[in-house]
C-alpha cells in the first residue's frame, strides 16, 4: 500500500478546466460567492497540472502526511492526493487522483504562462499540489457512480493518520485501502485503453482502393500533402472502439461540418492531437469531432478550426477551388460546449500559430 497518501475535498464540476459555466459547487462555503480556485485542477499546463485544495490557515502539515518528513520540509514528493467532492445532490465520492504528486506546506503561485492560460479567472493563480500529466487522472463526470462513494471526515484536507485512537485508525486504514484499490483499477483501465488504441493505430489495415479515391481527387491538392498521407484511416485513434462510438452517438452518426452518415467513411478527429494529448485527454470525448476524411484532414493539419463561437476559421492557403472540391461553407458552425471549449481552444491556437507561418493561396 502507498504509504504516502492525502485526501483533499474540493468543489464539483465536470471539467475542472476552468469554464466560465462549470464553476465548483459545493466544497464549502467559500464557493457560495467566490469561484475555488480548484476549478483549475484538472488544466494541463504543458504537462503539469497544479492543484488546490483550501486548507486550514493556508498549511498542509505534511509530517502528517510521513511521520519522517523534517517539521519545516517546504515540500513532499510521491504523494497519491485523492481527491473528493460532492455532487449538488448525492454523497461524496472520489473524482480523481494525482499519483507521485508533490504537496506544498504553503501556496504556491503558478507560473507566469500558467496565469496567461487562465483566461477566464485570472484571480485563481495559487496552488499547493502538483504532478506530472502523466500521473493524473479524472473520472468523467457520468462515470462518478456510487462505487467512488468514500465517507471520509468533513474536511477539505485529511491525512488519513487516525492517531487520535485505534477505532479511527482502522477506519482511515480501510478507507486509504478503498481508495487505493479504486485507484489501481482505474489506472489499470485507462492504460488498458490506451493500450489497446496504439495497437489499432499500428494494426490498422490499408485503407480500400474504393476510400482512397473517395477522397484522393478532392485533397490532393493540399500543400504539403503527399500519397501516403493523403487519407490516414489508421489515425482514427479509437477505429471501432469506445472513443469513436461516442463521437458517434454524441453527433447523431454526422459528420460535424458536412452532414455525412456513412459511417464506413466517418472519423473520430481529435482536436488536441493525439501526442500532446495527456491519457484523460485521449480517451475524453470532449477532444473529438466526428467528421468526414475530407474535413478530418483539413482539421487534422490544422488547416481549419473554429473561433470562440464555433465559426470555421479558413487557412489563406486554401484556394476558392479547394474550398469547393472540399466542401468548405464559410459560414458553417460548430456547437461548442463547456467540455469541448478547451480543446477547441487548443486547436485554434495551434491553427493561428501555423497560420503565420503558411503562405496564401494566389488565386
Amino acid at each position: 500500500m502507498c504509504s504516502r497518501v492525502l485526501f483533499c475535498n474540493i468543489g464539483w464540476t465536470k471539467y475542472y478546466r476552468g469554464q466560465i459555466d462549470d464553476i465548483p459547487k459545493n466544497g464549502g462555503g467559500y464557493n457560495e460567492n467566490n469561484i475555488g480556485h480548484e476549478c483549475y485542477n484538472f488544466f494541463n499546463n504543458n504537462g503539469v497540472y497544479f492543484g488546490y485544495v483550501q486548507s486550514k490557515e493556508n498549511r498542509i502539515t505534511l509530517s502528517k502526511i510521513d511521520a519522517n518528513t523534517d517539521i519545516n520540509a517546504d515540500s513532499l514528493d510521491d504523494v497519491l492526493v485523492v481527491w473528493t467532492a460532492t455532487p449538488p445532490s448525492g454523497k461524496k465520492r472520489i473524482i480523481g487522483w494525482y499519483e507521485h504528486a508533490t504537496v506544498y506546506s504553503t501556496l504556491q503561485i503558478v507560473p507566469d504562462d500558467v496565469k496567461r492560460n487562465r483566461t477566464n479567472f485570472n484571480n485563481c493563480v495559487e496552488y499547493n499540489i502538483k504532478a506530472e500529466s502523466s500521473n493524473v487522472y479524472l473520472i468523467p463526470e457520468n462515470e462518478r457512480g456510487e462505487d467512488y462513494y468514500l465517507e471520509t471526515p468533513g474536511r477539505n484536507v485529511w491525512y488519513a493518520d487516525g492517531k487520535d485512537n485505534e477505532e479511527k485508525r482502522e477506519k482511515a486504514e480501510k478507507l486509504k485501502a478503498k481508495a487505493i484499490e479504486l485507484f489501481d483499477k482505474y489506472k489499470s483501465k485507462i492504460n488498458n485503453q490506451i493500450s489497446e488504441i496504439e495497437n489499432e493505430i499500428s494494426t490498422k489495415p490499408e485503407q480500400t482502393q474504393e476510400q482512397k479515391e473517395l477522397v484522393n481527387a478532392q485533397i490532393k491538392a493540399l500543400e504539403n500533402l503527399e500519397g501516403s498521407d493523403i487519407i490516414a484511416l489508421g489515425k482514427q485513434r479509437k477505429g471501432q472502439g469506445l472513443f469513436r462510438n461516442q463521437l458517434i452517438e454524441k453527433y447523431k452518426g454526422e459528420c460535424c461540418l458536412c452532414g455525412i452518415t456513412n459511417k464506413q467513411l466517418l472519423i473520430a478527429s481529435h482536436l488536441k492531437s493525439w501526442a500532446d494529448s495527456d491519457k484523460n485527454e485521449k480517451v475524453d470525448e470532449n477532444n473529438g469531432l466526428l467528421l468526414c476524411p475530407n474535413h478530418d484532414k483539413l482539421v487534422d493539419k490544422y488547416m481549419i478550426s473554429f473561433d470562440e463561437d464555433g465559426k470555421i476559421l479558413i487557412s489563406k492557403a486554401l484556394s476558392t477551388n479547394d474550398l469547393i472540391l472540399m466542401n468548405i461553407v464559410v459560414d458553417k458552425k460548430i456547437k461548442i460546449t463547456a467540455g469541448n471549449e478547451y480543446f477547441i481552444r487548443w486547436h485554434r491556437n495551434k491553427f493561428y500559430e501555423l497560420e503565420e507561418q503558411r503562405k496564401p493561396s494566389k488565386d
